[in-house]
């Protein structure tokens, strides 16, 4: 599945389908993601258990240029927010750990269409993500580039449906302990997730050229 992934991204970002966009032409609009887990174990034999829950929500607005009737370039803005809560119980009592995150990213990009049939095209999106936040009471730098698949359905001239999931990544991240001043965690990490917690639904405005004019 990951080489063949690797080959969807190759082909369409070097190779042009034709795709009928006007150069020209802008587009707005964003995707919205949330995903809620609750994990729950019970052991009476040995009177101990186990609850996880945890929530997290992405926001991201952009708009794009068409420079040309494949190419679209863009920027957009990131919010996510993340907090989980572990409760474990056994002979010694109960312990209770919590975690909330909030980042904020700045996020050039630029995605090649291609064209299926009529209105459907497949994406190629390649971003840059950079920005700040702070997970509990330590503040975060992240830096992440990544290039995603997806879907993009032109129900209209006006609008557009989008979704993408799985992506090629590198991301970094950077933690300064509240603590230390000079304390940092530094971390490297890369390769495919094809995870379905990267499953993007959203919505794309069009404003065509030929409607500026």
């Amino acid at each position: 599945m990951k080489r063949i992934l690797l080959l969807v991204f190759t082909t369409t970002l070097f190779f042009n389908l034709n795709a009928q966009i006007q150069k020209g032409s802008i587009i707005t609009g964003g995707h919205f993601n949330y995903n809620n887990t609750d994990h729950s174990t019970d052991n009476s034999s040995f009177s101990n258990g186990h609850n996880y829950s945890s929530n997290s929500l992405t926001i991201s607005p952009r708009i794009g240029f068409f420079t040309s009737e494949s190419t679209l370039v863009g920027i957009g803005l990131v919010f996510e927010h993340r907090d989980s809560e572990s409760e474990s119980s056994g002979y010694y009592g109960t312990s209770i750990d919590k975690f909330k995150s909030n980042l904020f990213l700045i996020n050039p990009y630029v995605t090649k269409y291609s064209k299926i049939k009529d209105k459907f095209y497949f994406t190629t999106r390649v971003n840059l993500k950079a920005g700040i936040g702070k997970e509990d009471d330590n503040k975060v730098f992240e830096l992440r580039v990544n290039a995603t698949p997806g879907l993009s359905y032109f129900v209209n001239d006006k609008w557009a449906l989008t979704c993408s999931v799985g992506n090629i990544y590198y991301n970094y991240k950077e933690v300064k302990l509240e603590d230390d001043s000079n304390n940092k965690v530094k971390d490297k990490q890369y390769g495919t997730n094809l995870d379905f917690n990267t499953f993007t639904l959203g919505f794309q405005y069009v404003i065509n050229k030929r409607s500026r004019e």
